[in-house]
């Protein structure tokens, strides 16, 4: 492997800001798959910037080493349909931030399904999404998302991550009053079928919801703190909304909320019945 300057990467999707110099180290060879399809290995470390956003192709694997800061533009992402790999430590934590405005975080795509990706000490600001998943099973770990605007972590499609560790600091401030969606300052939001485990999470100082849940979807959510769900005007704001699903929560608890747990049933193809125990 070798070390190269780089001013651009890939033309076609990966545009690299002029003033920032990149340390890239890119892996000269291809590997094959089981399958027989090439896949390829990229490395990222030190300041990388994405004014266009980036893609992890279905047959790549990127890899993004710890204390690297990287900066996507003003309603961009990086979006997973291959695998990524982020080890960041508790003293150098991988920092994702804009180059100006707010990116939408990352994305996964179905595509990213049981290929392996997991994210560790990772920190997420100035974004209106965190992390989002789409039938993909990511493990995220040791992850905090500061004031994200919309949902910090959101999942759709039967996503299945596992998330331990996690911190959201604040959200939904930023667009108070500004907005006709009520779907902004939520912590984490989980449907269509999404079955997550949770595992320790901290949630505090957003707006609309805590955790928010909609539509067929359950999980194990243990050890989930709320504090400080205040202010929504177009929906209720509460530390857990429990809507059409059936969750399990253990050693969990809410305070200092507009209100704390609210149970929905309004689908007829859907079951409500959440547990909470220790809560």
């Amino acid at each position: 492997m070798r070390m190269a300057k780089v001013v651009r990467v890939d033309s076609s999707r990966r545009s690299v800001a002029a003033a920032i110099v990149l340390m890239v180290v890119m892996a000269p060879a291809l590997s094959v798959s089981s399958t027989g399809q090439s896949k390829s290995t990229t490395v990222w470390s030190g300041t990388v910037s994405l004014p266009e956003g980036y893609l992890v192709e279905s047959n790549e694997v990127l890899h993004i080493q710890a204390g690297t800061t990287i900066l996507i533009g003003d309603g961009e992402r990086l979006g997973v349909d291959g695998r990524i790999s982020i080890k960041g430590t508790s003293a150098s934590p991988v920092t994702i931030s804009s180059i100006s405005g707010n990116h939408l975080g990352i994305l996964f795509n179905s595509s990213s399904d049981t290929k392996g990706s997991a994210l560790d000490n990772v920190t997420i600001a100035n974004s209106e999404y965190g992390v989002t998943i789409y039938s993909s099973n990511p493990r995220l770990s040791n992850i905090t998302v500061d004031n994200a605007d919309r949902v910090a972590i959101d999942l759709f499609s039967g996503a299945y991550p596992v998330i331990s560790d996690l911190v959201i600091d604040g959200g939904g401030q930023d667009l108070h009053g500004s907005t006709d969606s009520w779907r902004y300052g939520i912590g984490i939001s989980a449907g269509d079928f999404s079955t997550p485990i949770v595992q320790r999470a901290q949630i505090s100082g957003l707006i609309t919801r805590g955790v928010n849940m909609w539509f067929n979807s359950g999980g194990i959510w243990d050890q989930v703190s709320v504090e400080n769900i205040t202010g929504a005007t177009l929906a209720a704001s509460s530390g857990f909304w429990i809507e059409d699903s059936v969750p399990l929560f253990t050693d969990s608890q809410i305070s200092t909320s507009d209100n704390g747990i609210i149970v929905r049933h309004i689908s007829q193809d859907s079951t409500t019945r959440p547990t909470f125990i220790n809560t």
